[in-house]
């Protein structure tokens, strides 16, 4: 995540990037996240040269099965709250917008797939249709 940083929110970049990526990395500490988490796809204003995004988009790409085993209750935590965990909606609040936009799925679920295809495409105007995402394994 040092690389993550060094680009996009740096001591050089806003206050409001810090508190973002501060955001981001207290997101993917947690050891629920951790735990089930392979790698992350990092999108949206956060990755762009937006000086004050409002968020980070992210998809969590799980560990293949992990959905099943969490929505079984398996997992020893209630599927809603960990779901709303991981999907960044327990996460850090500023002027009244959530700093972590996420949505988790088993890597190559649909959900997943779905919200991968999705931040590849750009439908501003003078960019190409596709574009690229920034993918970060974790560890």
């Amino acid at each position: 995540m040092g690389d993550v940083r060094a680009r996009f929110a740096s001591s050089a970049h806003s206050l409001k990037r810090q508190e973002i990526f501060l955001a981001l990395t207290e997101h993917l500490r947690n050891p629920l996240v951790s735990d089930l988490t392979r790698h992350v796809l990092i999108n949206g204003g956060f990755v762009s040269g937006k000086p004050e995004p409002k968020d980070v988009d992210l998809v969590l790409g799980l560990t293949p099965g992990t959905v099943d085993v969490l929505l079984a209750g398996r997992l020893g935590v209630s599927p809603v709250a960990a779901l709303a965990l991981l999907d960044g909606k327990l996460s850090r609040v500023v002027g009244g917008h959530r700093l972590i936009h996420a949505f988790a799925d088993d890597i190559g679920g649909p959900k997943y797939e779905a919200m991968r295809q999705y931040f590849q495409r750009s439908d501003r105007v003078g960019e190409p249709k596709r574009k690229g995402i920034l993918r970060v394994e974790l560890s």
